[in-house]
């Protein structure tokens, strides 16, 4: 049948030959784990900026309202209006502009440094938007 010395030398060719297979699928899963985390810490990181940006642009546009509303009271708009909102600091400036029309500029910035810019032109009868833009957002990071 089987002779003991060939059973010896097959067992001996396969001595030593699992630890390189184990240290390679090891280091294969642990490059996969490093890669699967870096791509979940990147997703939350621009989902947090995402965030960020929107809450600086909804501030923005709480700016515009304030002004038209003090418009359409017939209130006086200060030169620069300046307030926080939800954690973010909005600064509005309002000027007429040509033919009654209203040129509105507001700046909303998060504690982050993100700062997000939008502009409007109000129509002077009823004090509605007529022209509405939102200009790149800045951050600092």
């Amino acid at each position: 049948m089987f002779d003991v010395a060939q059973l010896q030398t097959v067992r001996s060719r396969q001595d030593g030959f699992a630890l390189p297979v184990v240290l390679a699928v090891t280091m294969t899963l642990f490059l996969l784990l490093t890669a699967a985390v870096s791509s979940l810490s990147d997703n939350r990181d621009d989902t947090m900026w995402q965030w960020e940006m929107t809450q600086a642009q909804y501030a923005a546009e709480t700016g515009i309202a304030r002004i038209q509303t003090m418009l359409a009271e017939r209130r006086t708009v200060p030169e620069t209006l300046s307030f926080n909102w939800d954690g973010t600091k909005v600064q509005v400036r309002g000027q007429p502009g040509p033919s009654g029309y209203w040129n509105v500029t507001a700046v909303g910035e998060r504690k982050n440094g993100v700062v997000q810019t939008v502009r409007a032109v109000l129509e002077n009868r009823r004090w509605t938007i007529v022209r509405w833009e939102r200009l790149p957002t800045s951050s600092t990071r």
